[in-house]
């Protein structure tokens, strides 16, 4: 319950700074319009006026940097010096020279262009010229907040999906299962369960994909492709695994043997006899405990497991107490499970790779304008 209380605190944070920050770009963006409207009079403290003096420039100190060329010009105008920031275009650059005769224009207190001749050389405190996105960081803390929110909420489903999942078979279920007793390839007569989709594989699915959709207008244009590159490699992936695993995953089970088919088809066997138990266990996968039936040998070995992601685990159940496979919810395990290197490389390249395509598509970040 606290963790919940930090969770919707953190939300309602992100989303109260992203709110400010947008009323913030819509203030600047607001200023910038009156400034267009501005009329040339004498009342210095209006927004709805500028002024015009003549100047001088005395010296220009030029500069690059990320955005552009940025010169530190004084100015001798008024009966003093003036120092500003400019930002000339580059055609423009070249006129910012000492010497040059320059009109002054003040808006609301502040030098915002120095005109050369029939050329604006804006200041950086223009407000049409330029200003900082609030808009940007404001929508991403305002996505960032819908994101962790959609998590929470997804968080409850799953919990509550996985509490509702059966495994104990009934009395009934157990002694039905002879009316779904069929010949198998190898000419024995016993049963196949068959994987299929549940709920809780495709709900973090779809919350993805619906991230991603909408993280879209925020990124750099220029670079989407590199986005849907990383979309296509990770999605990909996902749903051609998908595929295999529905077409080919399978439980076959007779009076003597059960089997499990993988994603590929590939099948694995085991004596009904070598197998101590099936242990009813929770599955770790993120913060959610997803309930598993994991099938151990004589020796202590774990042989394989299925779990409520893909499979009925009460149909399989069922199977288990027909075969007179002892189903247990006291298991402690007595050997590491061994990591498969092959197959931690290949998830480590593919998360590497799409998020470097993902970061690259939101860079260079937009710039504010006016």
């Amino acid at each position: 319950m606290k963790q919940l209380s930090r969770a919707y605190l953190l939300i309602t944070a992100l989303a109260a700074a992203g709110c400010v920050l947008l009323l913030l770009d819509h203030g600047e963006y607001a200023a910038a319009d009156a400034f267009r409207s501005a009329v040339e009079c004498a009342d210095a403290s209006s927004d709805h006026c500028f002024q015009l003096y003549p100047g001088v420039i005395q010296a220009v100190r030029a500069a690059q940097t990320s955005s552009g060329e940025q010169d530190a010009v004084d100015i001798a105008s008024r009966g003093t010096n003036i120092q500003v920031s400019l930002l000339p275009s580059v055609t423009d650059a070249s006129l910012v020279q000492a010497g040059a005769p320059v009109t002054v224009e003040w808006y609301v207190g502040s030098v915002a262009t120095v005109w050369i001749g029939n050329h604006a050389v804006p200041s950086t405190s223009n407000l049409a010229a330029g200003h900082a996105d609030f808009a940007y960081v404001g929508w991403m803390l305002v996505w960032l907040a819908a994101l962790f929110w959609a998590i929470v909420l997804l968080n409850r489903r799953m919990l509550a999906l996985f509490a509702a999942v059966r495994i104990l078979p009934t009395t009934a279920e157990v002694y039905a299962l002879a009316a779904r007793e069929i010949i198998l390839p190898d000419g024995n007569t016993g049963w196949v369960v068959k994987s299929r989709a549940q709920q809780a594989l495709f709900l973090p699915l779809v919350l993805a994909a619906l991230a991603l959709i909408s993280i879209r207008p925020l990124m750099n244009p220029d670079l989407r492709l590199f986005a849907l590159a990383g979309d296509a490699l990770l999605f990909g992936g996902i749903i051609v695994r998908l595929v295999l695993t529905f077409r080919n995953s399978r439980v076959v089970a007779d009076r003597a043997s059960i089997a499990i088919a993988d994603w590929l088809g590939k099948m694995r066997s085991w004596p009904v006899a070598d197998i101590e138990l099936v242990a009813i266990v929770g599955l770790r996968w993120t913060d959610w405990a997803v309930p598993t039936l994991l099938f151990v040998g004589r020796d202590g070995s774990k042989l394989f497991g299925v779990t409520s992601l893909y499979w009925n685990l009460e149909e399989i159940g069922a199977v288990c107490l027909k075969l007179g496979i002892l189903l247990s919810l006291d298991y402690v395990p007595t050997r590491p499970r061994r990591i498969n290197g092959v197959r931690l490389v290949m998830r480590l390249v593919v998360t590497l790779i799409t998020g470097a395509l993902l970061a690259l598509s939101f860079l260079p970040l937009p710039s504010g304008t006016g």
